[in-house]
């Protein structure tokens, strides 16, 4: 009795002893695998794996041997810092940049060495087109207003001796051998039968001949000046009859010291040869512009 039970109580403390040594075991391995997979993640390899697993889990050699087994790096990658890149991967992107410098070629070699592909860099911002200047709208040309031709009286009550088409021939105070001084009015080719008309109202104070003038014909105007038409072939007034600006005083004709047809006209301050002014000048000056 005294031997079956000694024997049974050795099988159960050997049994106790392998269970514990199996526990042992497991936790051994559970901790060197922990301690490896934080240690590769890390990135350090070879004795540092060891050592670490061992100051962790004071472990005997096997458990460095375990350590280094689990923890070395699979063929083909690389033991690498984040953040870091390796001298590999730089002579790889160098390697890939030497050929056509695609940048297919760089992200092929990137992505061997397990690294995303190269991020594209930011497209430089368009430059704004210079604005071009709207064409200059044409100014219009001023042009100048052409006279107009009266065919009644001015606002001042004065009009052309002559209405129609005329030309003006010897002018005021020009010089030649036809008169004994200077030419002392105006005159106005026209044929012969050509209408004369008073230039302004007044009173008729001459009407008949006039020696070198022929038939002629002078007024007194309301301002005190006197008009004189002469070398007429016609008259239609006679002496103190009033008559008003544009009326008919009698026709064209070459009576008198004449070599044509034409009306010889003049300005006076007198009803008298010798006091005649420029007539033209003052015609315009009451408004007449043809």
């Amino acid at each position: 009795m005294i031997t079956r039970s000694v024997l049974r109580n050795a099988r159960v403390q050997a049994a106790a002893a392998a269970a514990r040594t199996a526990v042992r075991s497991t936790r051994v391995q559970a901790g060197a695998l922990a301690a490896c997979t934080v240690l590769g993640a890390v990135g350090t390899s070879g004795v540092a794996h060891a050592s670490g697993a061992q100051s962790v889990l004071g472990v005997g050699p096997s458990a460095s041997v375990l350590a280094r087994t689990v923890s070395a790096p699979a063929a083909g990658q690389q033991d690498t810092v984040p953040g870091k890149e390796t001298e590999q991967q730089r002579e790889v992107e160098a390697r890939t940049d030497t050929g056509d410098g695609s940048r297919a070629s760089r992200d092929s070699g990137r992505a061997a060495l397990g690294a995303g592909p190269e991020k594209p860099g930011k497209p430089e911002p368009k430059k704004p087109e210079p604005r071009k200047a709207a064409p200059k709208k044409a100014e219009p040309k001023k042009v100048a207003p052409k006279p107009v031709k009266r065919t009644g009286p001015s606002p001042q009550g004065w009009i052309s001796p002559v209405q129609g088409a005329y030309q003006l021939s010897a002018s005021y105070a020009q010089s030649g051998g036809r008169w004994a001084s200077k030419h002392s009015g105006q005159d106005y080719a026209v044929p012969t039968g050509t209408g004369i008309n008073s230039v302004a109202a007044g009173t008729v104070v001459t009407a008949g001949w006039g020696g070198a003038y022929g038939n002629n014909i002078v007024v007194r105007h309301n301002d005190g000046h006197y008009s004189q038409y002469a070398h007429l072939s016609s008259i239609g007034v006679n002496v103190g009859e009033r008559v008003g600006a544009g009326e008919r005083l009698g026709l064209s004709g070459s009576t008198g010291n004449s070599t044509g047809p034409h009306l010889h006209f003049e300005i006076r301050t007198t009803p008298y040869y010798g006091s005649s002014i420029e007539p033209m000048s003052f015609l315009r000056s009451r408004g007449v512009t043809g």
